[in-house]
Parts: C-alpha cells; structure tokens; sequence
C-alpha cells in the first residue's frame, strides 16, 4: 500500500515539474520574441493624428530588411528620444516643400493621411534637400503639431528600430 502511495505522489510532482519547465520554456521564447522580433511601444503626443492617438499601443517589427514610402516606422535618435513617424523620402530622393505640399523628386504627394500644410520648418536644412545613402526623411501625419525631420533632419537607416505592424487603442481614464 505505501508503494502505490508514493507512486501518485512521484506522478503528480513530475506532472508539476514538467509544466514548470514548459512555462519556463514558453517565457523565454516569449522575451527572446519581444527583445529580437517585436518592440512595443505607446504613441506619445498627436504629432500622428489621425492616424495614431495619444496612448494608443502599437507593436513594430525589429526585422525589416527594407523600408518603403509611407511606412510607419519607430525612430530613436542619438539623443534617446523615441518617436513614431512615417517614411516619406527614401535615400537618394530630393524633399521639398511647395504651397503647402510635400514633393518628392519633384512631384507632388498625394498623401490622405496627413492633417494640416507640409512646410519646412527651422532646422539648418535647405530645401530641396538631397538624401544620401542610409538617410531617410520622417514626417508626422499631423504635420502642424510634429517634430520631424524638418525639425532634426533626415534619420540614418540604423535609428530606425522598425516597422509598424499592429496599433491598438486603449481607452484611457484621465
């Protein structure tokens, strides 16, 4: 009798031990995921609107082995600021500004998503302005309200953390 005792016992420690070690397994793919393939990040401002909320969360893919015109992508400057922007100059694209558009090699954009005049703001470039190899430049949607690379100019391939795949709104109570 305290053979088969010991029998149940020992079953349901190793079952207890095994889904353990299956939980551990399943948190580790799911850290080495978010820390190689997925970022998260919470939208900061308006300077997306309407295309992105303030506090809404989106998850980016970290693996892009290339940008395109009009993908939103996560950008991190040197100096440890984080923002959410769109790809609209890609290198070796001219940017410019005319009566309140963007032109890119000299043609107007057509671009529904943006919320307000596309026009240069005070930085030290001028325009037309010539990208060069791994330079992109980032606008805001919102293009009254958003510091861009209007602002601090045309972000190297590398500050790029990835591409925008997924934004959810959280409701929030303030």
């Amino acid at each position: 009798m305290k053979k088969r005792i010991l029998r149940r016992y020992d079953g349901k420690k190793r079952s207890w031990f095994r889904q353990f070690k299956e939980f551990l397994a399943l948190l580790l793919l799911i850290v080495l995921l978010f820390q190689l393939v997925v970022g998260v990040f919470f939208v900061k401002g308006d300077s997306m609107y309407p295309t992105l909320d303030d506090g809404e969360l989106a998850l980016y893919l970290r693996i892009v082995p290339e940008y395109h015109r009009g993908d939103i992508v996560s950008v991190r400057l040197p100096s440890g600021e984080q923002y959410v922007k769109r790809i609209v100059g890609l290198p070796g694209d001219e940017v410019d500004f005319k009566d309140g558009r963007l032109l890119i090699n000299g043609e107007p954009q057509d671009e529904p998503y943006a919320d307000g005049e596309s026009a240069p703001e005070g930085n030290n470039l001028t325009y037309p302005c010539t990208l060069t190899a791994d330079r992109y430049f980032v606008l805001g949607d919102n293009r009254i309200q958003s510091m861009d690379s209007r602002i601090f100019g045309p972000v190297l391939k590398s500050e790029l953390k990835g591409k925008m795949v997924v934004h959810l709104r959280i409701i929030r109570r303030d």
